[in-house]
């Protein structure tokens, strides 16, 4: 009997537990989601709350990057850069790993120059491997060059970023895609 209950609360306890994880997950992704519907349409201050909230329920490597492209574009560019710091040190290799270094790049060439151009480079390193876009080589000659123009800069990453998500997605989703023909091309092994 005494077992029956101790089984029965630890069943219980279990079930919880189960609940409460799927309940935040639940949470944190419905943050997600409303963040970067706001963060599209520059509604900067309710995508801040949203990916604040989906921060304290995973503190994760998109929740970080997220929050930190957030406060980046409300000109709070010491708060975006420790996130955006945290983000990249995440041990989490996540759909937005481009985007974190993407913005590590931006945000510290905006804080120094020299900074900047490492991170750059360490995001080239990253993404000409993933899913290079022609865009690359001008990168590249940023870095070689020193010469940086901060908003083309912008507009390049936000473009590699939105293609490369986009054809992640699309493989996730329904196994088509520039990932499908690679994965094809490597024996049926997706990298």
């Amino acid at each position: 009997m005494r077992k029956t209950i101790h089984i029965g609360i630890v069943a219980i306890l279990f079930g919880f537990t189960l609940w409460s994880c799927s309940t935040t997950y639940t949470k944190y992704s419905s943050d997600i989601r409303d963040g970067k519907e706001f963060l599209n349409e520059q509604e900067y201050a309710k995508a801040e709350g949203a990916f604040q909230d989906a921060v304290n329920n995973q503190r994760d490597q998109a929740s970080l990057a997220f929050l930190a492209i957030t406060e980046y574009r409300m000109g709070n560019l010491e708060s975006a850069e420790k996130l955006i710091q945290e983000a990249a040190q995440s041990k989490t290799s996540t759909l937005y790993n481009i985007r974190a270094f993407g913005y590590r790049a931006i945000i510290l060439m905006k804080r120094d120059k020299a900074q900047g151009l490492v991170a750059l480079k360490d995001y080239i390193s990253r993404y000409e491997y993933s899913y290079p876009l022609p865009s690359i080589k001008d990168l590249k000659k940023m870095v070689a060059t020193g010469a940086v123009d901060e908003a083309r800069l912008e507009k390049i990453i936000d473009d590699e970023i939105w293609w490369y998500e986009t054809e992640v997605e699309q493989y996730l989703s329904t196994g088509t895609g520039f990932y499908d023909r690679l994965g094809r091309d490597n024996g049926g092994v997706f990298h």
